[in-house]
């Protein structure tokens, strides 16, 4: 689409811009045209002719009697750019104030409600205060948010946060069916994309680079995926550490154009310093391919951990893996804290076969892991804290649902988890199963909200007395550290209420299925006070689960403050 129309020459400008009069025109003769969008026009009169009358500034008047396309805020901090847009957009018919910041466009909107408010990338800065002058000013117009203006000009303006949630999840879902053919690899995208998330948070990363991190951690090893089908193992030697290369996944993905410059992390150039992405990347992706491919060698994060901080400078960021190692410490501290009850592990070869019941479990609080033989059970049952299993008979590769049970019944840290089966009614194994230790046996084809039920009831029945249920747990803030806490709950999807404490001061954070809900601090509420407590470093917390949500107060999202948080803690440390 072009910006204008031809000419036949160069007409220079009325000195008023005004329309022409409604008089036939040279067919030799066009005049100058802006080809906006419809997202920036009325649906009722996106046709109409223009104002004949060019709004006065400052007018009191309503904005919509001079025009038939609506007002405009158009927020731009330079010059010659904004003289430019104000004439063009002027001369199309539009009402125009202008404002050289978020703050003062935030100001005119609420002085006087306008239609649209227009503004280039370079005068949104990625931080907290952005991110709630925006939420305020989306409450009086639409808002558009364009890294250059030719975009608008071009029909191709897409609002930043449904751009990012739409790519990531997209990415997501076709890794996961990805993944699904190839079992050996299985979570392993994910798992580091979760971590590279986290990590990168935490250290200040911006919200684009954050999203940029997320996107090329979830397609890092799709080349390797797509030819070996194995994870793209990096190299031990006994003086060198070889990592994985990512260059098959830039090759497969030549001539896909993404919003993010993944490539910068995938692949940096060698003659420079990669960036905190791309390090980042490095760490998580080692950690969880030596976690899963040399499981002999490193029996457990410890061991792992110390091999990778006693390589030569240089080959891990320090930064990243410290704080990797504090993120998975801490993880593994609420995981023992047994608050969560309601976690359950499927077995079974078929795994479709108990999606909806999956589903319907996620509902009911219930985190759910899945395993399709005994082997990957185990693992999950050593890796994660689980309530209840609830398990096929048939099972893939070597072993059946008795194989698992008998292990589960000989683990001393295993054997307390009740364990039930799901499988076509047999007598003989039904009683083999109870006599071996099994909680019940459901016969299959089983209904999906009855399964539930009974789930729940054994979870109940196993867990009474336990007194994280009603009490909560508590520890001191020097052993967990809030930010932490909150990231870890927040990405597991967890409700639950956060009591903290220091001194004379009191807090509360409220989750509701991942995001920051509510918080209070003193006299504060709201952004303001989750912002001011996530900052503190000592003193103790009591956690418990959410039973019902309160109305919110937070009208930031919670990544947005966990970054803003994380951010000024990097700019703290760095004035130190």
């Amino acid at each position: 689409m072009s910006l204008f129309s031809k000419k036949p020459k160069p007409v220079a400008p009325p000195p008023v811009l005004a329309a022409p009069p409604p008089v036939e025109q040279p067919k030799t003769e066009t005049i100058l045209k802006l080809n906006l969008p419809d997202v920036f026009a009325f649906h009722e009169d996106a046709t109409k002719a223009k104002t004949k009358a060019r709004p006065v500034p400052g007018a009191a008047e309503d904005l919509h009697s001079k025009t038939s396309r609506g007002s405009i805020v158009l927020v731009e901090s330079d010059d010659e750019v904004r003289r430019l847009l104000s004439r063009l957009l002027q001369y199309e018919g539009f009402a125009l104030r202008t404002a050289t910041c978020l703050a003062e466009a935030r100001t005119l909107v609420e002085e006087l409600p306008a239609d649209f408010v227009l503004a280039r990338r370079t005068c949104v800065p990625p931080h907290l205060q952005t991110e709630i002058a925006l939420r305020e000013i989306r409450k009086h117009a639409t808002v558009r948010v364009v890294d250059e203006f030719s975009e608008l000009m071009l029909g191709q303006v897409v609002d930043y946060e449904s751009l990012a949630q739409c790519t990531l999840a997209l990415s997501g879902l076709l890794l996961s069916l990805h993944e699904g053919a190839n079992p050996n690899v299985r979570g392993h995208a994910h798992t580091v994309t979760k971590y590279c998330r986290l990590v990168g948070q935490r250290l200040g990363l911006n919200r684009r680079d954050l999203d940029a991190l997320t996107l090329a951690a979830g397609l890092h090893d799709l080349g390797a995926l797509e030819t070996t089908q194995r994870i793209s193992e990096p190299t031990l030697q006994p003086n060198a550490f070889v990592a994985p290369s990512f260059q098959p996944t830039l090759d497969l993905l030549a001539n896909v154009p993404f919003p993010y410059p993944i490539q910068e992390i995938l692949a940096p150039e060698p003659a420079t310093t990669p960036s905190l992405g791309a390090r980042v990347l490095r760490v998580v992706d080692t950690y969880d391919t030596l976690r899963r491919t040399q499981a002999e060698q490193f029996t457990d994060d410890t061991l792992l951990f110390d091999w990778m901080r006693r390589q030569p400078t240089g080959t891990f960021d320090s930064d990243a893996l410290e704080t990797l190692i504090h993120i998975r410490k801490h993880e593994r501290t609420i995981s023992a804290m047994n608050l969560f009850l309601a976690a359950a592990l499927l077995v079974d070869q078929h795994l479709d076969d108990l999606q909806l019941l999956k589903l319907r479990l996620e509902n009911d609080d219930f985190q759910v892991t899945t395993a399709r033989n005994v082997e990957d059970a185990l693992h999950q049952l050593r890796t994660n804290r689980v309530s209840v299993v609830l398990t096929e008979y048939h099972l893939d590769r070597a072993g059946d649902g008795f194989d698992l049970l008998r292990a589960i019944k000989n683990d001393p840290d295993l054997r307390h988890i009740p364990v039930v089966f799901h499988a076509l009614p047999n007598t003989d194994l039904i009683k083999q199963a109870l006599e071996l230790g099994a909680e019940d046996w459901y016969a299959k084809p089983h209904n999906i909200e009855i399964a539930a039920m009974k789930l729940q009831r054994v979870v109940g029945r196993t867990s009474a007395g336990n007194p994280a249920v009603t009490e909560g747990v508590h520890g001191n803030l020097r052993d967990m550290g809030l930010i932490e806490m909150v990231q870890i709950l927040a990405a597991g999807g967890r409700s639950v209420e956060l009591q903290v404490e220091r001194e004379n001061e009191k807090a509360e954070l409220f989750l509701h299925q991942g995001q920051l809900l509510a918080a209070k601090c003193g006299a504060q509420n709201g952004d303001a006070a989750a912002l001011e407590v996530l900052a503190w470093q000592d003193g103790s917390f009591r956690l418990r689960p959410l039973k019902e949500p309160l109305p919110a107060n937070i009208t930031t999202s919670t990544d947005h403050l966990l970054g803003e948080r994380c951010r000024l803690d990097q700019v703290a440390k760095s004035a130190a």
